[in-house]
């Protein structure tokens, strides 16, 4: 019988309950409009991230291009780079990642420069068309990051926590140097990978689990608005009983 006295009371107060639903309701879609961003960008929607370590590396030669006033192979680094880039993406960086980081190498996805979309003029729609191509069903991934002028190399590692995170970037800094020290020639070393930035680790909450956050608080939200009115109305009722009631 409560239950159908505390239905009674809500529907006679129906407006009262469609108030508080469409406030419950707006509130849920301003929390939903949040995106959850990493250091280089957004974060692919269906991911379960909650860690994202980014940092940058420079490709120069051993006796550094940056401090000669006439350098030689300034001109050819950053293409160079450019390629040692996109061959991190390649099976045998991958794997070699996937070990340095201790993951599954099927857990683990590594995107090239190649497969980032560059638009001409930046826009939030593009931006977040660019980040939809990018997005991977594996809980660690690896992007890289180069440009075409300078031999700069942007690495950015995803993982569930933040030390796996940081494994992934290492990983990567070490397939990386792999990959230039095999252009050695009579054992001399031509070219060096030397940190550019400290990394830098950002804690992250995924689309899909703050949705899931938003749905729980909608419901809750929703059921303490209407015990309120529960609440209220009954308080209202046993008050004006008792006022009604004769005097003993």
């Amino acid at each position: 019988m409560e239950v159908v006295t505390i239905l009674r009371l809500l529907w006679d107060r129906r407006l009262a309950v469609c108030v508080g639903a469409v406030l419950v309701v707006a509130l849920a879609v301003l929390a939903s409009r949040g995106v959850a961003l990493g250091p280089l960008g957004a974060i692919g929607a269906g991911q379960q991230v909650s860690a994202v370590v980014s940092g940058r590396v420079l490709v120069d030669t051993a006796d550094s291009e940056l401090v000669h006033v006439d350098p030689t192979a300034s001109e050819t680094l950053a293409m160079r780079t450019m390629l040692w880039a996109e061959l991190l993406a390649s099976e045998p960086a991958r794997a070699s990642i996937a070990r340095a980081a201790r993951v599954p190498p099927d857990e683990l996805a590594v995107l090239g420069p190649s497969t980032r979309f560059e638009p001409s003029v930046l826009t939030p729609l593009l931006t977040r068309a660019s980040s939809a191509a990018l997005a991977t069903p594996e809980l660690n991934v690896v992007r890289v990051y180069s440009s075409t002028e300078m031999p700069l190399i942007a690495i950015e590692a995803t993982a569930p926590e933040a030390p796996q995170a940081r494994r992934l970037m290492d990983g990567a800094v070490v397939a990386l140097r792999s990959l230039v020290a095999s252009g050695s020639v009579d054992g001399a070393q031509p070219f060096v990978v030397e940190p550019f930035s400290e990394p830098r680790a950002t804690e992250v909450v995924s689309r899909s689990r703050r949705s899931l956050f938003v749905v729980v608080a909608v419901v809750a939200a929703f059921g303490a608005w209407c015990c309120a009115i529960v609440v209220v109305a009954g308080t209202a009722r046993r008050v004006r009983a008792a006022a009604a009631s004769p005097a003993g």
